[in-house]
This record gives structure tokens, C-alpha cells and sequence, in this order.
């Protein structure tokens, strides 16, 4: 081993210090030297894992808030869940609903046309009605007619007047209804204050009764016991009034004028004929 004192000598052969005790002066230096440069990674590598360390820290700030955003996310969406499914709930039951209200309009719309077609259907019974009514109400003495219910003022017929009626007779006896009942209402309307007025409206009703318009014959009779009760006309009126309901089949409405008949005018061809058809009807 080579001794410390040839360290003194450099290269060319002179010596690096002069003495020895210049070089035992030298000796902690070199020696602090040396550990220094033994310390210097360390110092280093210190200083680097601070720095790491610190970026490592502040990730690790920035995850625990994230962790901690996520959390309050959880928390809302937890609570939003239950609402979510109420919420989807109540737009099924709206669907559903909705679905409910379309059908019922199409049933109301459906039933809307069926009221309509019904209405059209009813009318004419409702005004048939309406005739049977008047026709009883005049049964009862009750008058809803404004023309006036005697007989109109009397007047000497002229030679016109008689033949109109004379061929509406004869037309009616031919079985020409239609053309008797033209000249029979044709009658009414130009000799309005004729005493034969009863019988033309009295025909005129026996006109519909032969062509079976039961309804529109009641109509007509019901005029003559309303305007006309004490024309000779009157008790057979009230007798086919009875007939035009049996007809229908309208059974109480004709007891009820067969029942006035034989009451107001025993003993007479009427009163008979009404008799047998109430039996019939009993």
C-alpha cells in the first residue's frame, strides 16, 4: 500500500505540497470534500422526492374532491331516483288516461251520431203524438185551438160551393181519395163560413182513415169535435177517433173516446158501434 506522503509528489515528479503539515491543514477539507460529494445524490434525490411528493399530494386533493363530487352526485341521483319513478309513473297513468278520454270522445261522438239518426227517426212519432194529444185533450174539453169552436156563422150555399162539395163526395165514393181530399181541403179554404164546413172537414178525415193515415185522420176528426161539437158531424167523429186509435193499437187512448160515445150519445148507431169495439178490446 502506498503511503500518504507519496500523494504529496504529482506528476513531472514535484511535490503537490510543500510540508506536512500543510497537507495534515489540507486533510478535513479534502475529507469534508469528499463527504460532500458523497452526499450530494442524496441531498438531490431528497429534494426530487420532495417535489414528487407534493404533486403526489395535491392528486391526491383533486381525487378526495372528486370522490367527494361524486358522492354528492350519488346522493342526488338517489334522490332523484324515487321522483324518476314516480315521475315515469304518472306519464304512464297520463298515457293511459289519455288513451281512456280519446276512446270516450269516439263513444260520445258514436252515441252523438246514434242520437241524431234517433231524432230523425222520432220526429214524426213525436208529432204523431203531438195529434193523438190534441185528439184527447178535446176528449177531456180541453181546448188549445184558437179558431172557434162552434159552429161558423151560416150562409145560403151558392150554385160553386155545391158542386165542389158534390164532386168531392163522388170522388171519395169512387175511391179516388187523393183527388177528394184536394177538392175537400180546396172546400175549406174557399168557403170557410159555410155551414157544410163540418161535413168537408168530417170527409176529409175519412179520406186519411181509407188510405190507412190513422194518424193524419185523428188529426183531421180531432178538428171537427174541437171547432165544430155541436155539429150532427161530432158523435161520429169521436166514434172514428176511437177507430184510429184501435187501428194503431193504441188500445187506452180508444177506450177512452168508445167510452165517450156510448156516454154522450146513447141510443144511437155510434154508441152501438163502440160498444162492440170495446168488447173487442176487453
Amino acid at each position: 500500500m502506498q503511503h500518504t506522503g507519496d500523494l504529496a509528489y504529482q506528476h513531472c515528479g514535484k511535490p503537490m505540497f510543500s510540508n506536512r503539515s500543510e497537507l495534515s491543514r489540507l486533510l478535513p477539507l479534502i475529507a469534508a470534500i469528499c463527504a460532500l460529494i458523497i452526499l450530494l445524490p442524496g441531498c438531490i434525490k431528497t429534494r426530487y422526492t420532495i417535489v414528487l411528493e407534493q404533486q403526489v399530494s395535491d392528486l391526491q386533493v383533486r381525487v378526495d374532491e372528486l370522490e367527494r363530487q361524486n358522492q354528492e352526485l350519488r346522493s342526488i341521483f338517489d334522490s332523484i331516483g324515487p321522483n324518476m319513478a314516480s315521475a315515469t309513473a304518472d306519464m304512464d297513468r297520463i298515457r293511459q288516461d289519455h288513451s281512456k278520454l280519446r276512446g270516450s270522445v269516439e263513444e260520445l261522438g258514436h252515441e252523438l251520431d246514434q242520437f241524431k239518426k234517433s231524432y230523425q227517426d222520432i220526429t214524426p212519432r213525436v208529432e204523431s203524438a203531438e195529434r193523438r194529444l190534441s185528439a184527447i185533450e178535446s176528449k177531456l174539453g180541453i181546448k188549445t185551438d184558437t179558431t172557434p169552436a162552434e159552429t161558423p156563422q151560416q150562409q145560403n150555399q151558392g150554385p160553386n160551393e155545391m158542386e165542389l162539395l158534390k164532386e168531392a163526395d163522388n170522388l171519395f165514393r169512387a175511391g179516388n181519395y187523393e183527388a177528394a181530399k184536394a177538392r175537400y181541403t180546396e172546400f175549406l179554404k174557399k168557403h170557410p163560413n159555410s155551414s157544410s164546413v163540418p161535413d168537408a172537414q168530417f170527409m176529409l178525415g175519412e179520406c186519411f182513415f181509407e188510405q190507412r193515415a190513422y194518424d193524419s185522420a185523428i188529426l183531421e176528426y180531432d178538428k171537427v169535435v174541437t171547432r165544430y161539437s155541436s155539429s150532427p158531424r161530432a158523435p161520429r167523429a169521436y166514434l172514428k177517433l176511437g177507430f184510429s186509435f184501435y187501428e194503431l193499437g193504441e188500445m187506452v187512448d180508444a177506450r177512452i173516446f168508445f167510452e165517450k160515445v156510448i156516454k154522450d150519445y146513447p141510443g144511437t148507431e155510434e154508441a152501438e158501434l163502440a160498444k162492440k169495439k170495446l168488447d173487442l178490446i176487453r
